[in-house]
């Protein structure tokens, strides 16, 4: 029965991210249907904080920020007793993404709360992600990048040069900016890293780059309408490669979705027209 719930929100959640447009309206409407179809089955403590936790994971994963929040909030208040690590870390990952410092620090602080009263959850490498975020995100200078032996490098190293690259990117220093992304370490991070790699490839590079060597390529072909940024770009990013230009559709599109998200990585668009 537990695996059907789950199946059922894999299928619908699968479902959602295969419109052309995906308006908060219809994640909305998507949403009450699952929770209506659980609502009448009474689940126990146990089974709603792992369907919370895997809806906040499914929506992280596709970059719905604002949705993912309410239901890692939902796991963080559960009164079930379980490492709520992956929730704690995943609201601290989106206020960081969102660059809201006030949140990211509350997030911080209920990390430390719940470490302390929970000490058997904790461990060097979660210590370090605490350090980090204060170090990355809060700009404490008190932690340094030494302390963080228990990150991998690669992640430290491209969050810690994202404002620069950012700086530079502004600046229309594409060949600078990539020179601080471009290394192998980019295959193993998630989708707005190589998103960001792949539009300043192409910036630098131009049609040497081929379409289907786009880290991005793969996931296009498969969800062509998904309506994230990554995917938006992805799609300009191939129509240039493939066709000398960038659709006025996918330009209005990107347009459309940065007017209210992810304004944080607004300047990538800007970059995007200058393939124009």
């Amino acid at each position: 029965m537990f695996r059907a719930f789950i199946f059922i929100i894999l299928l619908m959640s699968s479902s959602l991210f295969a419109e052309e447009f995906l308006s908060d309206i219809k994640l909305k409407e998507i949403e009450e249907k699952i929770i209506t179809k659980l609502d009448k089955k009474k689940l126990g403590e146990e089974r709603e904080f792992y369907l919370n936790l895997l809806m906040a994971r499914e929506l992280y994963t596709y970059e719905k920020y604002s949705f993912a929040k309410k239901y890692f909030q939902k796991v963080r208040s559960s009164k079930f007793s379980a490492d709520k690590t992956e929730a704690l870390i995943g609201l601290a990952q989106i206020s960081f993404q969102e660059n809201n410092k006030t949140e990211l620090k509350k997030d911080l602080l209920n990390l430390e709360a719940f470490y302390k009263k929970n000490p058997k959850f904790s461990s060097g490498r979660n210590q370090d992600l605490i350090k980090y975020y204060k170090f990355i995100g809060l700009k404490e200078k008190k932690h340094g990048r030494s302390e963080f032996k228990n990150l991998k490098n690669e992640i430290l190293e491209f969050n810690i040069t994202e404002e620069k690259r950012r700086n530079f990117i502004i600046e229309k220093k594409y060949k600078e900016a990539f020179k601080l992304i471009d290394n192998p370490g980019i295959n193993t991070l998630n989708v707005g890293y190589k998103i960001e790699h792949d539009l300043l490839n192409v910036l630098v590079n131009k049609k040497m780059i081929k379409a289907e060597k786009l880290h991005c390529f793969e996931k296009m072909k498969k969800y062509p309408k998904d309506w994230s940024y990554s995917i938006l770009i992805c799609t300009s990013l191939t129509e240039y490669l493939k066709k000398g230009r960038v659709s006025s559709k996918s330009l209005h599109n990107l347009e459309r979705y940065f007017k209210k998200r992810a304004t944080n990585r607004k300047h990538l668009l800007s970059a995007l027209k200058g393939l124009q």
